[in-house]
């Protein structure tokens, strides 16, 4: 996978613009499956971007099937992503996989922003 380039000055939001990216080179076969990616934190370092836009573009990628991570062995590119045929994952096993919280207990603050605690 060649360079990534990302343009803040763009309306698409950064994270878009590296799945989008990612995602080309996975469909073009310049990134083959169980290519691992770097970390979330390698990445951000290398891109001059936060951690959290490199996991949302990671989770998005994981949601359509392209990227598969496992705790403490990364993130590495399905070996089920073709670049004809992708089948779409539920929702409900993507969130399931991402362990997402069993509780979120939503409050406002004094100002009537909602807060969304995870637990």
């Amino acid at each position: 996978m060649g360079p990534i380039d990302l343009d803040r000055a763009r309306d698409k939001p950064l994270y878009v613009q590296l799945c989008d990216r990612i995602a080309n080179s996975i469909r073009r076969g310049e990134l083959s499956g169980d290519a691992r990616l770097p970390s979330t934190r390698m990445m951000a370092r290398l891109l001059g971007v936060s951690r959290n836009t490199i996991l949302m573009a990671y989770e998005a990628l994981v949601a359509e099937g392209l990227l598969c991570g496992k705790r403490g062995s990364g993130t590495h590119v399905s070996s089920r992503s073709r670049a004809a045929g992708l089948r779409s994952i539920g929702l409900r096993r993507v969130i399931r996989e991402a362990r997402y919280p069993a509780h979120v207990l939503e409050i406002a603050d004094r100002d009537g922003n909602a807060i969304h605690l995870n637990f």
